[in-house]
């Protein structure tokens, strides 16, 4: 009899998978600050001071400044906190290109460039314009500053084309339209930008890339022996592939059980012994810049998800339902 029920699920067609496009870290959850500053650029803060990174964690510009402004007219200004006054550093252009400012010039509370120009004042509290090549436009000779074009600093021209975050519980995870791309799992996140977004762990904010492969968790044998029920599950990761991929599964009791995937190509498979009862699992992939979880049968919806995130013991319970209904009826 221990062997009765092999591959039920698989027989039936109640298989439990996850399938949604996936995602992997490039820059590492532990960044204490991070601000999109370009398409493809962010503000990062390293200590007490602001750089600028690409999207895969290399460093564009040097973290040297107190503040970075945002960009006006395809440029931005960096500045450096001297006494009660903001000494300009450099201009940095939409790609990270950075032009020194030679000049002692410093910021008035209006950082923007209208007109090709910039408001700047002088060590005697004099005001001028510089030019994009942070050069002297109009010298500094004005004792006020004078009247300013509003302010033409914009937000990001990009738009999101990508997943979107989603908040469960507290937790944030990113969605495609219903279809779920990543659980709940983030503290904060943003939605993302050229195949990139913003994420925020409890060990501090990361990046994330957007991968267009297909990400899978099913369930491919199961067989109930002496009470325990022996589980088969095969995870797809065509990304993050030398990662080191571990399922977790918690029954109804708070019993934990863990198991290491397998390996095989892009193939990872997982076997768990646990209690037939109801159960949670989670897929989590582990690589050199942090753990990501992929999926998780919590938010599919306390059991083994199907394709649709529905729960197979849900579907058959309703059945069980559906039946006695009938028999009532007829009698």
């Amino acid at each position: 009899m221990t062997k009765l029920i092999t591959n039920i699920l698989f027989f039936l067609g109640i298989s439990a998978a996850a399938n949604a496009q996936s995602a992997q870290w490039v820059v590492a959850p532990t960044q204490q600050s991070l601000s999109r500053f370009a398409t493809e650029l962010y503000k990062v803060k390293v200590g007490d001071k602001v750089g600028i990174m690409s999207a895969e964690g290399a460093m564009v510009v040097d973290a040297m400044a107190d503040t970075i402004s945002n960009i006006s007219e395809g440029y931005a200004v960096a500045l450096k906190k001297e006494k009660k006054r903001m000494r300009m550093l450099a201009l940095i252009d939409e790609t990270g290109k950075v032009t020194d400012i030679k000049d002692e010039l410093y910021a008035d509370a209006n950082t923007y460039f209208a007109g090709g120009k910039m408001l700047v004042k002088n060590k005697k509290n004099k005001f001028g314009f510089i030019n994009a090549e942070g050069k002297i436009a109009e010298p500094c000779q004005m004792s006020k500053s004078p009247e300013l074009p509003a302010s033409s600093e914009v937000s990001l021209s990009v738009q999101a084309d990508g997943p979107m975050p989603f908040a469960y519980k507290k937790e944030y995870g990113f969605k495609i339209g219903e279809k779920v791309v990543l659980p709940p799992q983030f503290v904060s996140a943003q939605a993302f930008y050229g195949k990139y977004a913003i994420a925020q762990t409890s060990t501090g904010y990361g990046i994330l890339k957007l991968v267009d492969q297909t990400f899978t968790c099913k369930l491919t044998k199961s067989e109930l022996v002496d009470g325990m029920e022996n589980t088969e599950f095969t995870s797809v990761l065509p990304v993050n592939k030398d990662a080191a991929m571990k399922m977790v599964c918690i029954d109804s009791t708070g019993m934990k059980f863990e198991g290491e995937g397998k390996k095989s190509g892009e193939k990872a498979v997982f076997n768990l012994s646990s209690f037939r009862e109801r159960r949670t699992f989670t897929v989590v992939a582990t690589d050199e810049n942090g753990e990501l979880v992929l999926w998780n049968s919590v938010f599919q919806g306390n059991n083994e998800g199907n394709d649709d995130g529905s729960s197979s013991n849900k579907t058959k319970k309703s059945k069980k339902t559906t039946k006695k209904t009938t028999k009532k009826k007829r009698k």
